[in-house]
Protein backbone atom coordinates (compact mmCIF):
# COMPACT_ATOMS: atom_id res chain seq x y z
CA UNK A 1 0.00 0.00 0.00
CA UNK A 2 1.85 3.50 -0.62
CA UNK A 3 1.21 5.95 1.51
CA UNK A 4 1.87 9.72 1.41
CA UNK A 5 0.79 10.67 4.56
CA UNK A 6 0.19 9.31 8.17
CA UNK A 7 -3.49 9.93 8.42
CA UNK A 8 -5.52 6.45 7.73
CA UNK A 9 -7.00 8.74 4.71
CA UNK A 10 -3.41 9.19 2.66
CA UNK A 11 -2.71 5.85 1.16
CA UNK A 12 -3.56 3.96 -1.48
CA UNK A 13 -5.66 1.58 0.30
CA UNK A 14 -8.39 3.90 1.40
CA UNK A 15 -8.59 5.44 -2.22
CA UNK A 16 -8.92 2.14 -3.81
CA UNK A 17 -11.84 1.11 -0.56
CA UNK A 18 -13.46 4.25 -1.89
CA UNK A 19 -13.70 3.34 -5.41
CA UNK A 20 -14.97 -0.09 -4.33
CA UNK A 21 -17.48 1.48 -2.06
CA UNK A 22 -19.28 2.97 -4.80
CA UNK A 23 -17.50 6.49 -4.44
CA UNK A 24 -17.81 8.01 -8.30
CA UNK A 25 -15.08 10.96 -7.68
CA UNK A 26 -12.52 10.65 -4.37
CA UNK A 27 -12.01 14.09 -4.14
CA UNK A 28 -15.99 15.43 -4.43
CA UNK A 29 -17.70 12.24 -2.13
CA UNK A 30 -21.23 12.87 -1.61
CA UNK A 31 -23.79 12.45 1.36
CA UNK A 32 -25.84 9.86 -0.11
CA UNK A 33 -22.88 7.62 -1.16
CA UNK A 34 -21.41 7.53 2.42
CA UNK A 35 -23.58 4.79 4.30
CA UNK A 36 -23.98 2.14 0.81
CA UNK A 37 -19.95 2.66 0.42
CA UNK A 38 -19.57 1.88 4.60
CA UNK A 39 -21.61 -0.55 3.85
CA UNK A 40 -20.09 -2.62 1.43
CA UNK A 41 -16.73 -2.05 2.73
CA UNK A 42 -17.74 -3.61 6.23
CA UNK A 43 -18.98 -6.82 4.60
CA UNK A 44 -16.09 -7.37 2.11
CA UNK A 45 -13.02 -9.67 3.54
CA UNK A 46 -9.82 -8.30 2.50
CA UNK A 47 -6.49 -7.72 3.34
CA UNK A 48 -6.11 -4.38 5.49
CA UNK A 49 -10.19 -4.57 5.83
CA UNK A 50 -10.42 -2.49 8.96
CA UNK A 51 -7.30 -0.16 8.09
CA UNK A 52 -8.96 0.96 5.60
CA UNK A 53 -12.57 1.13 6.87
CA UNK A 54 -10.89 3.37 8.87
CA UNK A 55 -9.56 5.19 6.50
CA UNK A 56 -12.97 6.05 4.70
CA UNK A 57 -14.46 6.68 7.97
CA UNK A 58 -12.02 9.54 8.28
CA UNK A 59 -12.14 10.81 4.74
CA UNK A 60 -15.89 11.26 4.78
CA UNK A 61 -15.33 13.00 8.50
CA UNK A 62 -12.59 15.79 6.54
CA UNK A 63 -15.28 16.34 4.03
CA UNK A 64 -18.18 17.68 6.26
CA UNK A 65 -20.03 14.51 5.58
CA UNK A 66 -22.11 13.07 8.18
CA UNK A 67 -21.46 9.16 9.15
CA UNK A 68 -23.51 6.80 11.26
CA UNK A 69 -23.09 5.84 14.92
CA UNK A 70 -22.26 2.23 13.75
CA UNK A 71 -19.70 2.85 11.70
CA UNK A 72 -18.34 5.67 14.06
CA UNK A 73 -18.16 2.96 16.65
CA UNK A 74 -16.33 -0.07 14.41
CA UNK A 75 -14.03 3.10 12.97
CA UNK A 76 -13.42 4.37 16.77
CA UNK A 77 -12.73 0.56 18.05
CA UNK A 78 -10.28 -0.38 14.98
CA UNK A 79 -7.91 2.97 15.31
CA UNK A 80 -7.70 2.01 19.33
CA UNK A 81 -6.97 -1.31 18.21
CA UNK A 82 -3.94 -0.28 16.12
CA UNK A 83 -2.80 2.12 18.35
CA UNK A 84 -1.81 -0.33 20.98
CA UNK A 85 -0.29 -2.79 18.46
CA UNK A 86 3.45 -1.68 18.95
CA UNK A 87 4.13 -4.28 15.75
CA UNK A 88 1.44 -1.88 13.84
CA UNK A 89 3.06 1.35 14.42
CA UNK A 90 6.77 -0.01 14.19
CA UNK A 91 5.80 -0.76 10.35
CA UNK A 92 5.40 2.91 10.27
CA UNK A 93 8.06 6.14 9.85
CA UNK A 94 7.96 7.28 12.21
CA UNK A 95 5.66 5.37 14.28
CA UNK A 96 4.81 8.43 17.06
CA UNK A 97 3.99 10.43 14.21
CA UNK A 98 1.44 7.50 13.15
CA UNK A 99 0.29 6.94 17.12
CA UNK A 100 -0.07 10.95 17.22
CA UNK A 101 -2.77 10.57 14.08
CA UNK A 102 -4.57 7.88 15.20
CA UNK A 103 -5.01 9.90 18.77
CA UNK A 104 -6.29 12.75 16.71
CA UNK A 105 -8.76 10.51 14.84
CA UNK A 106 -9.72 8.76 17.91
CA UNK A 107 -10.59 12.05 18.94
CA UNK A 108 -12.45 13.33 15.67
CA UNK A 109 -14.60 10.28 15.68
CA UNK A 110 -15.71 11.03 19.04
CA UNK A 111 -16.02 14.61 18.23
CA UNK A 112 -18.30 13.38 15.17
CA UNK A 113 -20.30 11.21 17.52
CA UNK A 114 -21.14 13.74 19.51
CA UNK A 115 -22.46 16.09 16.52
CA UNK A 116 -24.73 13.80 14.85
CA UNK A 117 -22.22 11.87 12.92
CA UNK A 118 -20.90 15.01 11.57
CA UNK A 119 -16.98 15.83 11.59
CA UNK A 120 -16.19 19.28 13.29
CA UNK A 121 -13.62 20.02 10.77
CA UNK A 122 -12.99 21.94 7.58
CA UNK A 123 -11.60 19.91 4.65
CA UNK A 124 -8.91 21.47 2.81
CA UNK A 125 -7.30 20.03 -0.35
CA UNK A 126 -4.19 18.82 -0.20
CA UNK A 127 -1.51 19.35 -3.70
CA UNK A 128 -2.84 15.48 -4.49
CA UNK A 129 -6.33 16.31 -4.72
CA UNK A 130 -5.57 19.25 -7.02
CA UNK A 131 -3.82 17.13 -9.18
CA UNK A 132 -6.44 14.43 -9.17
CA UNK A 133 -8.44 16.75 -10.07
CA UNK A 134 -6.48 18.70 -12.58
CA UNK A 135 -6.38 22.05 -10.26
CA UNK A 136 -2.62 21.87 -9.09
CA UNK A 137 0.59 22.29 -10.98
CA UNK A 138 4.08 20.90 -9.99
Amino acid sequence: MGAWGLESCSNDGCWDALYVGGVSNMSDAKQDEVTPCLNILAERDWCGKDEKFLGCVVWFLSHGLIVEKNHLEKAKEVAQALLDNKGYLDSWSPPEGRAENLRKEIKDIEDAMKNGGQGVEEHIPGLFEKIFKGEGAI
